[in-house]
């Protein structure tokens, strides 16, 4: 949530009070999310949050596929380089920025400063930890919708907080809950720009092939 400048990709026009966006399944855009979990947040939690976090974009037509980089040496996968291939890291706390994080801040996106594509963001683990408390707000749930919070920054570009739903900010009780009911997702409008914005990376490595091989 912490970004520098980037174009967006399309405008947003977000509907306020209503169900979030849900798109048929029939030809879903894929996007590869590179998983470093730097904080060694428990298999177990892993599995249930990047399930939430699919989930998320699995109702807007869009399919995350997750790499476990942790040990890049274990995965050749994890060496390929793309615009719709995104790195996620799961951060402990003495990772955090020198200044410190905000308060109610739980990560942030690395957004590019020559209009290039953004693939880094990070999530602290421990701050989601804090906000869970162990209440009934479910870690690894609260985990995967920040995560795919994150990821929506890095697809969406700058300035891509609304004022509801799972691009929202700060996360206040309401939609701390909401995420634990699995009723955090895109708006309409944010949905088509995601989709926009997986298939304009997706051009752009076609252009990039084509270019190669002429």
């Amino acid at each position: 949530m912490i970004r520098v400048r980037v174009a967006p990709f399309c405008l947003i026009a977000t509907v306020f009070g209503g169900a979030s966006a849900e798109v048929p399944q029939s030809s879903s855009p894929t996007v590869i999310v590179r998983l470093y979990n730097l904080a060694e947040v428990p298999a177990g939690e892993i599995a249930r949050s990047t399930s939430r976090a699919s989930k998320i974009y699995e109702r807007i037509g869009v399919r995350l596929v997750w790499l476990d980089c942790s040990v890049p040496a274990k995965n050749a996968r994890c060496d390929s380089s793309s615009p719709i291939v995104l790195n996620l890291r799961l951060m402990p706390s003495r990772m955090q920025p020198p200044e410190g994080l905000p308060k109610g801040i739980f990560g942030f996106a690395l957004m590019s400063t020559d209009g290039g594509f953004a693939t880094t963001a990070n999530v602290y683990f421990e701050r989601v930890s804090e906000i869970a408390d162990g209440r009934r707000l479910r870690r690894a749930v609260l985990l995967g919708a920040m995560m795919a919070h994150e990821l929506g920054h890095l697809l969406l570009g700058i300035d891509s907080h609304s004022r509801v739903g799972l691009m929202t900010l700060p996360w206040g009780p309401k939609t701390l809950l909401d995420a634990d009911r699995d009723l955090l997702g895109f708006s309409k409008g944010e949905a088509d720009c995601v989709q926009q914005a997986v298939q304009t990376r997706a051009s752009a490595i076609q252009r990039h092939a084509a270019t190669r091989s002429n």
